[in-house]
């Protein structure tokens, strides 16, 4: 769906392609990590709903050290119903980390080309 207004756009302006590019580089990057997250329709009605899970898993003992590496692709039937209730967290703590180190990292961005404007 979101294809043909960049394709319409990229047609009459060419100098939108990096944007749409860009666009497009982000949303099929969402839809890839959209699989490591829970059963996503991403081939729909191509193929069944894909989850990846990937883990790593160690043991220290008293003989040594065990790493257990392990990737599981689990596939169902994608269910569309509409549900009451859709629950879920809003903020999680990585999330938040995540968005103040951004921020943090643009502020100083914009701090430093203000300087380097001034000077």
């Amino acid at each position: 769906m979101i294809s043909i207004p960049l394709v319409a756009l990229i047609y009459w302006r060419r100098r939108y392609f990096g944007l749409a590019l860009t666009t497009l580089l982000i949303h099929t990057l969402h839809l890839l990590l959209d699989i490591f997250t829970g059963p996503t329709p991403i081939l729909y009605p191509l193929a069944d709903s894909i989850w990846i899970k990937i883990q790593v898993n160690g043991a220290s003992t008293a003989t040594g050290i065990s790493i257990t590496p392990s990737i599981t692709v689990t596939t169902m039937k994608p269910d569309f119903t509409q549900r009451e209730i859709v629950e879920g967290p809003l903020v999680t703590e990585t999330g938040a980390i995540l968005a103040v180190v951004t921020a943090f990292i643009l502020l100083l961005e914009y701090f430093f080309k203000a300087k380097k404007t001034n000077n």
